[in-house]
């Protein structure tokens, strides 16, 4: 037998099945499958579907405010973290970070020069293809500069 482009089949389907050919995502979370018409079709191992949304809020004026702490004996899967900014000083500096490892997530800096212009707001979003795992006892953060307000937000679950 060949398939439409001339190639030759060298093994039946199994029987019951629609599937021609499947693959495993190498990091394990998602599985694909190309289906009788020949689509490939995804089907995530980590489904929303039963789990808690979780959104967290913080603000931080020229200091720093707690957005989570991961409870003990869970994981926190990021998914969405954003914030945005009000500045009235030239080269304020606004970050949402992970605590533990002081690694920024998202960083924006203010760029005003007070003969145009005496404050700057400006917004950023970082959506995760795939969540993002955080560990136990690590919490997010954001922080201001002086002359900066933030408020940030994340969105994930624990389990």
């Amino acid at each position: 037998m060949t398939d439409y482009q001339k190639r030759q089949i060298v093994g039946a389907l199994p029987t019951g099945t629609n599937v021609i050919g499947s693959v495993k995502i190498t990091d394990g979370t998602e599985t694909a499958t190309v289906n009788a018409s020949n689509f490939l079709e995804t089907s995530p191992e980590h489904s929303l579907k039963g789990k808690t949304i979780l959104y967290d809020r913080a603000n931080a004026t020229n200091g720093t405010g707690v957005l989570r702490t991961v409870t003990a004996g869970k994981t926190y899967y990021l998914l969405e973290a954003g914030f945005w900014y009000k500045a009235t000083t030239n080269n304020a500096e606004g970050k949402l970070y992970v605590s533990n490892a002081n690694q920024p997530i998202l960083y924006m800096s203010a760029k005003i020069t007070a003969t145009y212009w005496v404050s700057d707001t400006d917004h950023a979003e970082l959506t995760y293809p795939h969540p993002l795992p955080i560990a136990a006892g690590v919490s997010l953060w954001v922080s201001a500069s002086a002359g900066m307000t933030v408020q940030g937000w994340i969105i994930g679950w624990e389990e």
